[in-house]
């Protein structure tokens, strides 16, 4: 704000700051964050209205209390927007850990894909069918590697994950991953999902 006043910008020559593109309650989330470090009444409705207004005005801890309520408040039926949201404020590491969060709750990602949120983001359904590609073909290759001291806590989130998927019937993964193939590729679907459940 400081510089708006000081490099010649409209804002210097009316003495004032309009923000017309976020709603009042985000503008007082600011305005607590300014002057308390905090904002105490973010909801799901002001969350994506505060985080324009940190990526717009350059404000990283509005920022970073804008996405510990996202990870905080994260379900099936408002992940897709969370993710789409990163995408827009450029938070690539942010929106992949929600990717990945996704893919570890194959029943949140199930509700997700069956839902009508992906539809608009055809994007995330690519990255989310990449994803889910991925760790199918991983567990398919740990399946023939003999793990020593399997027991240690030591393996990963991500290995926890392969070896839930690697324990489930063909037929549910079909099920999972057969209504993100149609939505791009409704034409080859069937043999699309064949071919992902066999890497």
């Amino acid at each position: 704000f400081k510089a708006m006043f000081l490099t010649g910008m409209r804002e210097q020559r009316a003495g004032r700051v309009v923000l017309d593109d976020v709603s009042p309650e985000a503008v007082q989330c600011m305005l607590d964050f300014a002057y308390r470090d905090e904002c105490p009444d973010l909801s799901e409705e002001t969350i994506f209205d505060a985080l324009r207004i940190a990526n717009k005005y350059d404000m990283p801890g509005l920022r970073d209390i804008c996405l510990e309520f996202m990870a905080r408040t994260s379900r099936s039926d408002n992940i897709v927007s969370f993710m789409a949201a990163c995408e827009s404020y450029d938070l690539p590491d942010f929106k992949h850990s929600l990717l990945n969060a996704l893919v570890d709750n194959p029943p949140a990602l199930h509700e997700c894909i069956h839902g009508q949120h992906l539809d608009t983001h055809p994007d995330l359904m690519k990255q989310l069918l990449t994803l889910s590609a991925h760790r199918l073909s991983r567990a398919a290759r740990d399946r023939h590697i003999v793990k020593h001291f399997d027991g240690l806590p030591y393996r990963s989130r991500c290995y926890l994950c392969a070896r839930e998927v690697t324990g489930m019937s063909k037929q549910m993964l079909g099920e999972m991953l057969f209504p993100m193939v149609q939505k791009l590729r409704p034409e080859h679907a069937n043999k699309i999902t064949g071919m992902i459940i066999e890497l």
